[in-house]
């Protein structure tokens, strides 16, 4: 083992090497940086380390089981991504943190890299500027270069990919190749750009995510300084601050998200950007290291004051943690063409002092890099719940019109049912039932118009509901009790969920309600539900006259056993006049209501209750109505009620968010066992 070797393994910290000029340079940090020494007391607090490193074969199974979690965790983010774009408060124009999307590339960038074997072999130091449009951001990266590798121009929004310079650029990169989650459907440029979108194709298309690599042998300009981090990448992030530039903000917290050192460029005339100062309080929430370049000051350095107090003032309730010693100006320098400033200004002590302070960040190394791990981490735990909110919500939607139409289903139609029709003197099926016993005696003639009777009043449901379709337009038809109140209790229904819709809408921005209100409003929706329940109607009514079959068979069985009650029923005033047993016969069918004014009903009724008495007769009508009250319970449930919940069709679910909190906690523990491990 060499002496270097030697050394390193005895202080255990990275001792970093890059190449100048052929000859190799090597930086070792002096000490650990103050947000190591934080990260261990908050490691040891909360996360004990685990006694393995995680990708030994001890901690495999963590780390798999991390890694399974991260991805669904990603595909959660994403989905919930695509709630928020769908919702009307996303397209207000307002400008907000984009926490979802950052919190997923974080995930993306940083946090599944980590979980990766040999991630502290791969995975080099990322130093990464960002700033808005012509915030000087080419000008900041050719400084850390050393040379003008990095193009300077004018143009709003001429950077629109990330754009990553490396020492060499050949086939295989593994800070790239290693870890499938950075950049997954980003097409790679290497030692060229990327073709530039017109914004007609940025709004007719949408952005094509690419990326560039440049090396150091795609260089055209001499070098005038050694790079300030040499054995790190550097990040030249696209601009964002123009209205078109939201279509690749993704491609700009991308680049951030894999930060370990971050530079925020800014100038007299960006500083007061909020959508500027809201990244750069978010990027800063993650613990990176963070710096400030202050472009295009004039020799007086303003407004110098003004642009630390602005970016420090935050929103009132986040100010942003920025050290003076972490603010550098540049000042504006004259010179003879581009080349010429260049030379001038990165021999200025200020170019020097930031060249210097981002290379003291970069030489942590490891320790920087577990030390960013970590503060992704805390950033996700402490923005988790914002960032799967639209997911929340979703659930909370759906949740929410299933116990609405539950809780209407129940008042309106249930209750009701029982009130106005099972419990009132419309209910007919007892008498009907009381009918099939006159039939099974053999009444002279009654038996005969009996069952002629029940033909007639065997219509369809169609009728009641054409009058909730609106179909009818002339007056409301006769209709069998049951039917017709069953047709205007579901017409009563669906106003009171539309009502209740409407009032949803009007006071929440969220575009779900508006469409469910359309819906519940389209003729053809309703009819097919309509249809729907008129076809399981039925049904029930086939079940229904079995139920009467069977309560006269059990009462006939009783009579049976008493000839004498029997041959009196057969011989009495019953078969004298067998119109009387009729009751009316009207243009629809038989009205059953009017049963209860048959002399025929009323002696069957008397001389049963004589006989076998009013306990017995009383059984029979409860056990028929409560499965009749049960049965339509069920009709409504399958008919009714689950088909108009479906009309919310949630793309989230309580069972999916249950999972989503499970998956974080485990990448979280992972993920710091993984920070704390040295």
């Amino acid at each position: 083992m060499n002496a270097n070797a030697c050394e390193r393994k005895e202080m255990n910290r990275p001792l970093i090497m890059f190449h100048w000029r052929g000859e190799a340079v090597w930086v070792r940090p002096s000490h650990p940086s103050p947000r190591r020494i934080g990260l261990q007391q908050h490691v040891s607090a909360s996360n004990p380390p685990a006694t393995s490193n995680p990708i030994t074969p001890a901690g495999t199974v963590v780390a798999d089981a991390a890694t399974l979690a991260c991805d669904r965790l990603i595909r959660t983010l994403g989905s919930a991504l695509q709630l928020q774009h769908a919702d009307t408060s996303a397209r207000t124009g307002t400008l907000a943190a984009p926490i979802i999307e950052f919190s997923r590339a974080l995930l993306q960038m940083k946090v599944r890299p980590a979980l990766a074997p040999r991630w502290r072999d791969l995975d080099p130091v990322h130093v990464v500027m960002f700033g808005g449009t012509n915030s000087g951001k080419s000008t900041v990266m050719n400084l850390l270069l050393g040379r003008a590798g990095a193009a300077m121009n004018a143009t709003a929004r001429f950077s629109q990919h990330p754009v990553a310079f490396v020492r060499s650029a050949g086939p295989d990169l593994p800070f790239l190749d290693s870890f499938p989650s950075r950049f997954r459907d980003y097409q790679r440029f290497i030692d060229r750009p990327p073709t530039r979108q017109s914004d007609v194709d940025l709004r007719s298309n949408g952005y094509k995510p690419a990326l560039s690599v440049i090396s150091d042998g795609a260089a055209t300009e001499p070098s005038i300084a050694p790079p300030a981090v040499g054995a790190g990448v550097l990040w030249d992030a696209p601009d964002f601050s123009t209205e078109e530039a939201r279509f690749y903000l993704r491609a700009v917290l991308d680049a951030v998200a894999l930060a370990d050192v971050v530079v925020l460029c800014v100038t007299g005339e960006s500083y007061a950007n909020d959508l500027v100062a809201r990244l750069a309080r978010m990027v800063a929430g993650t613990g990176v290291a963070l710096h400030v370049a202050a472009n295009k000051l004039d020799a007086q350095l303003e407004p110098l004051g003004d642009i630390v107090s602005k970016l420090r003032q935050g929103d009132g309730t986040t100010p942003l943690p920025i050290d003076a010693d972490a603010v550098h100006p540049l000042r504006i320098v004259d010179g003879t063409d581009v080349a010429d400033r260049f030379r001038k200004l990165i021999a200025t002590p200020e170019a020097a002092k930031l060249r210097s302070a981002v290379a003291a960040d970069a030489s942590h190394g490891e320790s920087l890099k577990r030390e960013t791990l970590a503060g992704a981490v805390r950033f996700l735990a402490e923005h988790f719940d914002r960032a799967i909110q639209p997911l929340a919500d979703e659930v909370s939607i759906g949740s929410l019109w299933a116990d609405l139409v539950q809780s209407q289903a129940r008042t309106v139609l249930s209750d009701r049912y029982r009130t106005d029709y099972v419990n009132s003197a419309r209910y007919s099926e007892f008498n009907q039932t009381l009918l099939r016993v006159l039939e099974q005696l053999d009444v002279p003639y009654v038996g005969q118009v009996v069952r002629g009777a029940r033909a007639v009043v065997r219509k369809p449901m169609k009728w009641a509901l054409d009058f909730v379709r609106g179909k009818l337009l002339q007056r409301k038809p006769e209709l069998p009790p049951e039917e017709d109140v069953l047709g205007e209790l579901i017409k009563q229904w669906f106003t009171r969920l539309r009502g209740e819709v409407q009032r949803l809408a009007a006071g929440t921005r969220n575009t779900v309600w508006y469409e469910l209100d359309r819906k519940l409003a389209d003729a053809d929706v309703r009819s097919a539900l309509l249809d729907k329940f008129a076809d399981g109607y039925l049904k029930y009514r086939d079940e229904l006259d079995e139920q009467e079959k069977q309560r006269a068979a059990e009462m006939y069985d009783a009579i049976d056993k008493r000839p004498i009650l029997k041959n009196a029923l057969r011989t009495g005033n019953l078969g004298l006049d067998a119109l009387a047993v009729v009751f009316t016969v009207k243009s629809f069918g038989l009205d059953w209501s009017d049963a209860v004014l048959g002399p025929a009903l009323l002696m069957v009724r008397q001389t049963i209750v004589d006989t076998l008495g009013e306990q017995f007769l009383a059984a029979q009508r409860t056990q028929l109505m409560n499965w009749q009250a049960a049965h339509v319970d069920e009709l409504i449930q399958t008919s009714l009620v689950n088909p108009v919940r479906e009309l919310i069709s949630t793309r989230a679910r309580r069972d999916e968010l249950d999972q989503a909190r499970k998956d974080f906690e485990t990448v979280r523990r992972a993920a710091l066992r993984i920070a704390a491990d040295d």
